[in-house]
């Protein structure tokens, strides 16, 4: 039973083998850093420190498009985030205004507080088994272990702003 909605996956896709890449947005191809202020990270629980954060998603500026441009030409692509469900619709309508092409949308659960690396298997192994992850980008190194680990074929560091800029 997955712990992911059934929305997750956008359109219905034939039960054929399909070779799909995941993506990352925050610091991959959403440019978050100006976001970074909103974190409250007094706050006790991970979701609530990140709330206003994740809040305004909706106006981040695109970056990386030339990777996605790329990726869309080989790959149906699947969006793997840690941005909670509760701003699923915001995350899409910037995905549409970005035009940024995908067959799905995995995120967290509201309740949900696990780091993103076991979230991030989770969503893998949540996928139809007739969708073949070939192609992982992240801008977290261990994601794309993870990823590797899983047996993805190749896996990207695609990121914004340098580590030693990366938020908490």
């Amino acid at each position: 039973m997955s712990i992911f909605p059934e929305h997750s996956l956008a359109v219905t896709i034939p039960e054929r083998e399909t070779d799909v890449a995941v993506i990352d947005l925050d610091n991959c191809v959403s440019d978050d850093k100006w976001r970074w202020p909103l974190f409250d990270l007094h706050l006790p629980l991970p979701n609530e420190r990140y709330a206003r954060y994740h809040d305004a998603c909706d106006r981040d500026m695109h970056a990386n498009e030339h990777v996605v441009r790329e990726l869309s030409r080989r790959f149906k692509i699947i969006v793997f985030t840690s941005r909670p469900e509760c701003v699923r619709h915001k995350t899409q309508r910037w995905l549409n205004r970005w035009r940024i092409p995908n067959i799905g949308l995995f995120m967290r659960p509201d309740k949900n507080h696990e780091p993103s690396v076991p979230l991030k298997r989770q969503m893998l192994r949540a996928l139809p088994p007739h969708l073949k992850v070939r192609y992982a980008i992240d801008d977290r190194v261990d994601i794309l272990d993870m990823y590797a680990d899983e047996g993805v074929f190749t896996c990207q560091r695609v990121f914004i702003h340098e580590p030693e800029d990366v938020h908490p």
